[in-house]
């Protein structure tokens, strides 16, 4: 989990998936993301580019991204967060789901949508919620549904409620963002980003500390080096020749993005002592003749 950020709750966490210019699940999990059709990435809600994927406006079902099948991990219990912006979303269309669960939109009310919720559509679900979310914001989602309870909290208010004795349970279909899985149809439009799903019903308390994520920063720094020599850097990478452009992420004290930039200069230095030997030009390191000084301080090449 060392590319979570400390506001994501890592215990029972199945996948989290900042789309920050990918669909990689950072939770080190491996479920990670396929992008499909016409999803590609945009500004986020904090202003960053490249850092959440949209959707067209044209329900189109081939524009999705694929995470496989989740179910398996998410046998009993699940929680649902991310940050949504509601464009051209119509009803039916889908923020995330496997087959009829997951977060989908009810109705379209033009300005508006309600949504709704299930992980199983026998009895733990919100079907429909009541509470209007406003299109062209950006909004908080989490959805949650245990043994017994399904809730939604929308921008940190417990808006609906459900109670079942059913024990919630979860086909085991691939989860799509922005379609639904099976039948494929019913694209999604607008904007999606920050997603996390658990194993489990996370409290209330945590629900209000990713709410509270929106006041995340990224930061920049430059990593300035010299070497006389090949160098590898904390990106795993060797560079033999001086290097101005990598870059590597970390998490910051704030939980966000550190993005470094490498200042690397490589200079490799040669001192010529005496005459060349073998006829060489001055100053050609390309020898392949070695001789040893006397004294064995010196060597020519």
């Amino acid at each position: 989990y060392s590319q979570v950020p400390s506001y994501v709750p890592t215990d029972s966490l199945v996948g989290y998936w900042p789309f920050s210019g990918n669909a990689i699940d950072s939770s080190g999990n491996g479920n990670n993301g396929t992008v499909n059709g016409s999803v590609s990435l945009s500004v986020d809600r904090l202003g960053n580019s490249n850092s959440c994927y949209q959707w067209p406006n044209n329900r189109n079902s081939g524009n999705y991204i694929n995470l496989g099948n989740l179910s398996q991990y998410i046998p009993n219990a699940i929680t649902i967060s991310a940050w949504v912006y509601f464009d051209g979303a119509t009803s039916n269309s889908r923020v995330i789901s496997t087959g009829e669960m997951g977060v989908i939109v009810h109705q379209d009310l033009g300005s508006s949508v309600k949504i709704k919720c299930s992980y199983n559509p026998s009895g733990t679900q919100i079907w429909p919620s009541t509470y209007s979310i406003s299109k062209l914001n950006w909004h908080h989602i989490v959805f949650s549904s245990g043994i017994g309870v399904a809730k939604l909290y929308i921008d940190n208010v417990l808006t609906d409620s459900s109670y079942s004795s059913i024990t919630p349970s979860s086909s085991y279909n691939n989860w799509n963002i922005g379609r639904k899985s099976i039948s494929a149809y019913d694209g999604f439009g607008g904007k999606i980003d920050d997603l996390c799903i658990w194993n489990r019903v996370l409290t209330q308390q945590e629900i209000a500390g990713l709410y509270a994520s929106t006041a995340c920063s990224n930061t920049s720094s430059t990593d300035t080096i010299t070497s006389c020599g090949a160098y590898t850097w904390t990106n795993g990478v060797t560079y033999t020749a001086s290097n101005s452009t990598a870059t590597d992420t970390f998490v910051n004290a704030l939980g966000c993005d550190s993005i470094v930039t490498l200042n690397l200069s490589i200079a490799y230095e040669h001192t010529q002592v005496g005459s060349d030997i073998d006829g060489e030009a001055a100053n050609d390191y390309s020898g392949w003749s070695v001789s040893l000084s006397s004294d064995g301080s010196t060597v020519a090449i």
